[in-house]
Protein backbone atom coordinates (compact mmCIF):
# COMPACT_ATOMS: atom_id res chain seq x y z
CA UNK A 1 0.00 0.00 0.00
CA UNK A 2 1.44 3.36 -1.01
CA UNK A 3 1.56 6.40 1.23
CA UNK A 4 -1.05 8.19 -0.86
CA UNK A 5 -3.55 5.42 -0.25
CA UNK A 6 -2.99 5.21 3.48
CA UNK A 7 -5.71 6.10 5.93
CA UNK A 8 -3.51 8.65 7.70
CA UNK A 9 -3.10 10.63 4.49
CA UNK A 10 -6.87 10.68 3.98
CA UNK A 11 -7.49 11.83 7.55
CA UNK A 12 -4.93 14.65 7.25
CA UNK A 13 -6.33 15.71 3.87
CA UNK A 14 -9.88 15.74 5.27
CA UNK A 15 -8.77 17.84 8.25
CA UNK A 16 -6.95 20.28 5.95
CA UNK A 17 -10.15 20.68 3.92
CA UNK A 18 -12.30 21.08 7.03
CA UNK A 19 -10.02 23.80 8.39
CA UNK A 20 -10.00 25.49 4.95
CA UNK A 21 -6.20 25.51 4.73
CA UNK A 22 -6.28 24.99 0.96
CA UNK A 23 -8.62 27.95 0.43
CA UNK A 24 -6.42 30.20 2.56
CA UNK A 25 -3.30 29.06 0.66
CA UNK A 26 -4.96 29.76 -2.70
CA UNK A 27 -6.19 33.21 -1.62
CA UNK A 28 -2.73 33.99 -0.23
CA UNK A 29 -1.03 33.04 -3.51
CA UNK A 30 -3.45 35.19 -5.53
CA UNK A 31 -3.09 38.14 -3.16
CA UNK A 32 0.70 37.76 -3.03
CA UNK A 33 0.87 37.79 -6.83
CA UNK A 34 -1.24 40.97 -6.86
CA UNK A 35 0.92 42.64 -4.20
CA UNK A 36 4.08 41.79 -6.13
CA UNK A 37 2.61 43.16 -9.38
CA UNK A 38 1.53 46.41 -7.72
CA UNK A 39 4.84 46.59 -5.87
CA UNK A 40 6.80 46.22 -9.10
CA UNK A 41 4.83 49.05 -10.75
CA UNK A 42 5.07 51.35 -7.73
CA UNK A 43 8.74 50.62 -7.08
CA UNK A 44 9.54 51.62 -10.69
CA UNK A 45 7.38 54.75 -10.49
CA UNK A 46 8.94 55.89 -7.21
CA UNK A 47 12.42 54.78 -8.26
CA UNK A 48 12.89 52.62 -5.20
CA UNK A 49 16.26 50.79 -5.05
CA UNK A 50 16.35 47.32 -6.66
CA UNK A 51 16.89 45.52 -3.35
CA UNK A 52 13.47 46.63 -2.12
CA UNK A 53 11.65 44.44 -4.66
CA UNK A 54 13.79 41.46 -3.62
CA UNK A 55 12.86 42.19 -0.01
CA UNK A 56 9.17 42.28 -0.97
CA UNK A 57 9.45 38.87 -2.66
CA UNK A 58 11.22 37.41 0.41
CA UNK A 59 8.55 38.81 2.75
CA UNK A 60 5.77 37.38 0.57
CA UNK A 61 7.47 33.96 0.53
CA UNK A 62 8.00 34.01 4.30
CA UNK A 63 4.38 35.00 4.85
CA UNK A 64 3.04 31.90 3.10
CA UNK A 65 3.91 29.37 5.85
CA UNK A 66 2.65 31.82 8.46
CA UNK A 67 -0.70 32.08 6.67
CA UNK A 68 -1.00 28.29 6.38
CA UNK A 69 -0.19 27.75 10.08
CA UNK A 70 -2.70 30.41 11.10
CA UNK A 71 -5.32 28.81 8.84
CA UNK A 72 -4.70 25.52 10.65
CA UNK A 73 -4.91 27.07 14.12
CA UNK A 74 -7.83 29.44 13.53
CA UNK A 75 -11.25 28.75 12.07
CA UNK A 76 -12.93 31.07 9.58
CA UNK A 77 -16.66 31.27 10.37
CA UNK A 78 -19.50 33.57 9.32
CA UNK A 79 -19.03 35.30 12.70
CA UNK A 80 -15.38 36.00 11.89
CA UNK A 81 -12.07 34.39 12.62
CA UNK A 82 -11.82 32.48 15.87
CA UNK A 83 -9.50 30.00 17.46
CA UNK A 84 -10.13 26.33 16.59
CA UNK A 85 -11.16 24.82 19.91
CA UNK A 86 -11.72 21.19 18.90
CA UNK A 87 -9.06 19.73 21.20
CA UNK A 88 -10.07 21.94 24.11
CA UNK A 89 -13.76 21.10 23.64
CA UNK A 90 -12.99 17.37 23.67
CA UNK A 91 -11.02 17.77 26.90
CA UNK A 92 -13.81 19.87 28.44
CA UNK A 93 -16.39 17.23 27.43
CA UNK A 94 -14.31 14.48 29.07
CA UNK A 95 -14.02 16.54 32.25
CA UNK A 96 -17.78 17.19 32.29
CA UNK A 97 -18.51 13.47 31.91
CA UNK A 98 -16.12 12.62 34.73
CA UNK A 99 -17.53 15.29 37.04
CA UNK A 100 -21.11 14.23 36.25
CA UNK A 101 -20.26 10.70 37.31
CA UNK A 102 -18.69 11.94 40.54
CA UNK A 103 -21.58 14.33 41.37
CA UNK A 104 -24.26 11.65 41.12
CA UNK A 105 -26.17 11.03 44.29
CA UNK A 106 -26.55 7.38 45.35
CA UNK A 107 -30.36 7.41 45.06
CA UNK A 108 -30.52 9.51 41.90
CA UNK A 109 -32.39 7.85 39.03
CA UNK A 110 -30.49 7.69 35.74
CA UNK A 111 -31.14 6.17 32.38
CA UNK A 112 -29.68 2.68 32.32
CA UNK A 113 -28.77 0.43 29.41
CA UNK A 114 -27.35 -3.05 29.08
CA UNK A 115 -25.64 -4.25 25.92
CA UNK A 116 -26.55 -7.88 25.35
CA UNK A 117 -24.11 -10.17 23.56
CA UNK A 118 -24.62 -10.38 19.82
CA UNK A 119 -25.52 -13.76 18.34
CA UNK A 120 -23.25 -15.30 15.71
CA UNK A 121 -25.69 -16.04 12.90
CA UNK A 122 -23.04 -16.94 10.34
CA UNK A 123 -23.34 -20.30 8.65
CA UNK A 124 -20.06 -21.59 10.13
CA UNK A 125 -20.45 -19.78 13.47
CA UNK A 126 -16.94 -18.40 13.07
CA UNK A 127 -17.73 -14.77 13.90
CA UNK A 128 -18.24 -15.09 17.65
CA UNK A 129 -15.10 -13.07 18.41
CA UNK A 130 -16.33 -10.31 16.10
CA UNK A 131 -19.72 -10.29 17.84
CA UNK A 132 -18.08 -10.05 21.26
CA UNK A 133 -15.82 -7.21 20.09
CA UNK A 134 -18.76 -5.35 18.57
CA UNK A 135 -20.74 -5.53 21.81
CA UNK A 136 -17.67 -4.41 23.75
CA UNK A 137 -17.10 -1.45 21.41
CA UNK A 138 -20.73 -0.34 21.66
CA UNK A 139 -20.56 -0.57 25.43
CA UNK A 140 -17.31 1.39 25.56
CA UNK A 141 -18.76 4.15 23.38
CA UNK A 142 -21.92 4.43 25.45
CA UNK A 143 -19.93 4.77 28.69
CA UNK A 144 -18.94 8.29 27.68
CA UNK A 145 -22.55 9.49 27.29
CA UNK A 146 -23.44 11.79 30.19
CA UNK A 147 -26.49 10.77 32.19
CA UNK A 148 -26.41 7.18 30.93
CA UNK A 149 -25.48 4.30 33.18
CA UNK A 150 -24.15 1.30 31.28
CA UNK A 151 -24.59 -2.05 32.99
CA UNK A 152 -21.36 -4.03 33.32
CA UNK A 153 -20.75 -6.64 30.67
CA UNK A 154 -20.37 -9.37 33.27
CA UNK A 155 -23.98 -8.81 34.36
CA UNK A 156 -25.50 -8.69 30.87
CA UNK A 157 -23.38 -11.46 29.31
CA UNK A 158 -25.36 -14.22 31.03
CA UNK A 159 -28.46 -13.33 28.98
CA UNK A 160 -26.74 -13.95 25.64
CA UNK A 161 -28.14 -16.69 23.38
CA UNK A 162 -31.33 -17.14 25.39
CA UNK A 163 -34.87 -16.08 24.64
CA UNK A 164 -35.91 -13.87 27.51
CA UNK A 165 -38.51 -11.26 28.30
CA UNK A 166 -36.68 -7.90 28.25
CA UNK A 167 -39.06 -6.43 30.84
CA UNK A 168 -38.12 -9.23 33.26
CA UNK A 169 -34.45 -8.25 33.39
CA UNK A 170 -33.56 -6.08 36.39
Amino acid sequence: MSWLESNLFRVVLKELRRRKVFQVALVYVIMAWGVMQVGQLLFEAFQVPEGAYTLLVILVLLGFPVAVVLAWAYEVTPDGVRRDLVRELRQEHAENVASACLRREPGEARARIAILPHCDMARDHDLSHFCDCLAEEIQSSLCSVPGLEVIARAHSYRFGGRKINIRRIE
